[in-house]
């Protein structure tokens, strides 16, 4: 054999070993496919601020529209912001729903991940924009 032969071999046993290392599966005795490890996962399954208790997707949304409009409610009982600011039991009620809903926020995007950017039946991402926008615009930051 020739040696442009052996190397066109070589190279075609290389190429088939590479593709067949990227696309395996395991296989049990039983011939059956064994999915392989899924690669660790960089968030954590449960946050430690895990004070809500979520059976659902649409438990985000019913939570946090709870917790923003309650923050509303509060804010539009007073004319202007100063006068809100000036209120330290009013302030103190909004600045716990404010980390209510971050804790709640961070916990659901860790439980449903992407899921919580597709508009579910039940609400969705630009429904709590709206909210937070009012709220932003009568002065309080979230």
């Amino acid at each position: 054999m020739s040696n442009k032969i052996k190397l066109i071999i070589l190279f075609i046993t290389a190429i088939l070993f590479i593709f067949y290392t990227i696309f395996s599966e395991k296989i049990n005795a039983k011939n059956e496919v064994i999915a392989l490890a899924p690669p660790p996962k960089t968030v954590k399954e449960k946050t430690s601020n895990n004070t809500f208790t979520i059976n659902n997707i649409c438990d985000c949304y019913d939570k946090a529209f709870d917790l923003l409009d309650s923050a509303i409610i509060i804010r539009k009982s007073f004319k202007t912001f100063e006068e809100f600011s000036k209120n330290d039991k009013s302030v103190k009620e909004i600045d716990n729903y404010k980390k209510n809903y971050q804790n709640l926020q961070l916990q659901c995007v860790e439980k449903y991940q992407r899921q919580m950017f597709v508009e579910q039946s039940c609400g969705s991402q630009d429904e709590l924009m709206k909210r937070r926008t009012e709220l932003n615009q009568m002065g309080i930051k979230i």
